[in-house]
């Protein structure tokens, strides 16, 4: 597994090569200036490069910690990412496509008497801008999943489903129904209140490392990266969570909708809130890799059986 930093530091770049150790002035080196005060670095680190590091920023300089907030991020080889399915995560260099006829590719429904709940059925082609021309499997900001038409004979192959896009020949929808499980244990915090009618929990998705922004974000030090998520055991080649993560809406004791009836269109970026995860069987992936796919980067799933 390869590490990857984004660290913040409360010193300016020059302050920060002449507090760095000599063994730390290479990352000194790299960093640049952001604000008054304030320098930024983005590097590749190994672990033992990273605790001396976090060592040294946890000191404080002028009543603060050096480092501000250390966001890590990583990446894994094939053979650690081993068989199965994996998370799917989108880059964050680019603004991903928008889906333009959300409203009349979908049917939605209450999916709950009791709370704010939904459920989408795509009932026509999506009409996406904005496509990342740089990328062979790319998510929309909806997180539909987009796929190279060149690549659709192999995924349909590997038993995957695809569906046209209106208006673009160079690119297919790759189905990804509502169908794995996520475990609700960490990284998912759980969050609002059960729904008392279908019993369902809202959840978001911790980054926590050490210490948090709202109690250390003036002084202290802040270390956060994505975890891996635990799933059910679910025999399908591509799909998403079963409920979004980062759900908000109201949970209610007395019935506030009407469950299974169809609401008004313009409505549905209004209530549908939250984002569900992608994932993607290894046998899929490792045959577009082979066909020369351009794909985003991808993290390994625990297993509840293996967790």
């Amino acid at each position: 597994m390869r590490t990857r930093a984004l660290v913040q530091f409360r010193l300016p770049r020059e302050r920060l090569q002449n507090a760095m150790p000599r063994s730390l002035r290479w990352v000194a080196q790299a960093a640049r200036d952001t604000s008054p005060g304030r320098s930024q670095v983005d590097l590749e680190i190994r672990p033992e490069q990273l605790d001396e590091l976090l060592r040294w920023g946890r000191a404080p300089i002028d009543g603060a910690t050096k480092v501000r907030i250390a966001r890590l991020s990583h990446s894994w080889s094939r053979e650690e990412l081993g068989q199965g399915l994996v998370e799917i995560r989108p880059p964050v260099e680019r603004e991903p496509p928008e889906v333009v006829n959300l409203e009349t590719a979908f049917v939605a429904r209450w999916s709950c008497a009791c709370c704010d709940r939904i459920d989408l059925e795509q009932v026509a082609p999506l009409e996406v801008t904005d496509l990342d021309p740089d990328s062979d499997l790319q998510f929309t900001a909806t997180r539909e999943v987009l796929l190279a038409a060149r690549l659709r004979e192999i995924a349909e192959r590997k038993g995957a489903l695809t569906r046209p896009l209106a208006g673009s020949t160079e690119t297919v929808q790759l189905l990804t129904p509502s169908s794995i499980q996520v475990a609700p244990v960490f990284p998912l915090v759980p969050v609002g209140e059960r729904c008392p009618c279908c019993g369902r929990q809202g959840f978001d998705r911790s980054d926590h490392v050490e210490g948090s922004l709202s109690s250390d974000g003036d002084t202290g030090l802040v270390v956060a990266q994505e975890w891996p998520l635990t799933i059910e055991p679910t025999p399908t080649i591509a799909g998403q969570s079963v409920e979004p993560l980062g759900w908000r809406g109201r949970a209610s004791s007395e019935p506030i909708h009407r469950e299974g009836q169809e609401f008004d269109l313009p409505q549905v970026r209004r209530f549908r809130s939250g984002r569900r995860p992608g994932f993607i069987g290894l046998e899929l992936w490792d045959a577009l890799a082979a066909a020369g796919a351009r794909l985003p980067p991808c993290m390994p799933v625990r297993v509840t059986s293996q967790a």
